[in-house]
């Protein structure tokens, strides 16, 4: 075998490793994305879609919701936990202008306390001031305050019923409609 042929054999190898890894790179975004997406919906369920003020959201936006999870570090956690711990927060903050204003300042602190550290471990030295706006602001206050509450196995237990019970009742709905548009189309006759 020449030396004309064992590198092209190489080269050949070095892209199909590229080609591997590229892959595998597409793979985990996609799938981080998905992640993202399903803690996005599970957030809105659990009472956000109160301070949207009767706006529609576009998608870009529902996966940047389900990005705050990861900021926080919860995205591991229980769909069913997430969506009781939310909900209970959402509850406990939502009604009241004065604790919506603290819990946004927490997720300002919270906020620049991670960019803080982002910047250090890339040993990035831009002071480019970046804040969230509201109601992503609040929304951050209300992940990290849900964390916090997720302290003992307990309330984790707690927040995993509340969460199964609202998806049981999501499940419900979901079919009772099914039900009702069916029985509407098995009415209609069609004449020729």
């Amino acid at each position: 075998m020449s030396n004309k042929s064992k590198i092209q054999a190489l080269e050949k190898k070095i892209d199909q490793l590229a080609n591997r890894i590229s892959l595998q790179k597409n793979k985990e975004r996609f799938l981080a994305q998905k992640r993202k997406t399903t803690l996005g919906k599970i957030f809105i369920m659990a009472g956000a879609r109160k301070f949207f003020n009767g706006e529609s959201k576009p998608f870009n936006f529902v996966i940047g919701l389900g990005g705050l999870f990861y900021i926080v570090e919860m995205q591991d956690r229980k769909l069913s936990v997430l969506l009781g711990a939310c909900h209970l927060m959402f509850e406990k903050f939502g009604n009241d202008d004065e604790m919506v204003k603290h819990v946004s300042m927490i997720g300002d602190n919270f906020y620049a306390d991670y960019l803080s550290e982002k910047r250090l471990r890339k040993e990035d030295n831009k002071q480019k001031e970046e804040k969230l706006e509201y109601p992503l602001n609040f929304f951050l206050g209300v992940i990290v305050e849900a964390k916090n509450f997720l302290t003992s196995d307990e309330k984790i237990t707690q927040c995993h019923e509340i969460g199964d019970r609202m998806f049981n009742d999501l499940k419900n709905k979901k079919i009772e409609n099914y039900k009702k548009t069916n029985s509407r189309n098995s009415n209609v006759t069609i004449k020729d």
